[in-house]
């Protein structure tokens, strides 16, 4: 098949779950202990780091302005006011904003 004069091969083979998790596991080692896991200990632990880490005055300012800045963005698409804040309070509850593999936040769990 070929699109946009690149030739796409139809016929390619898809990787199995077990080449996954060995590249995977290549890429970040930490993943290992958890293959043979339930996912809820998978999840327990990326989802906790963040919350065991020190707080520093910077990221306290950085959740401040990302605060701010969903609630403007909750009262410019017209959520009244409590809802607008309410979510505003929820990202402070629950840190967490997914913009990539889940697997990275055993890492870095700031840069997500």
């Amino acid at each position: 098949m070929k699109t946009g004069g690149t030739m796409i091969d139809t016929e390619a083979k898809c990787a199995t779950p077990e080449e996954v998790r060995a590249a995977l596991t290549v890429l970040m080692p930490p993943l290992a202990d958890f293959w043979s896991r339930p996912l809820r200990d998978y999840a327990a632990f990326v989802y906790q780091t963040a919350r065991r880490r020190p707080v520093s005055a910077a990221r306290a300012f950085a959740m401040d302005r990302l605060q701010d800045a969903v609630l403007r963005a909750a009262l410019r698409a017209g959520f009244e006011h409590q809802e607008a804040q309410a979510a505003a309070e929820e990202l402070y509850a629950s840190p967490v904003v997914q913009t990539g593999p889940h697997c990275l936040m055993l890492y870095e769990p700031d840069a997500f």
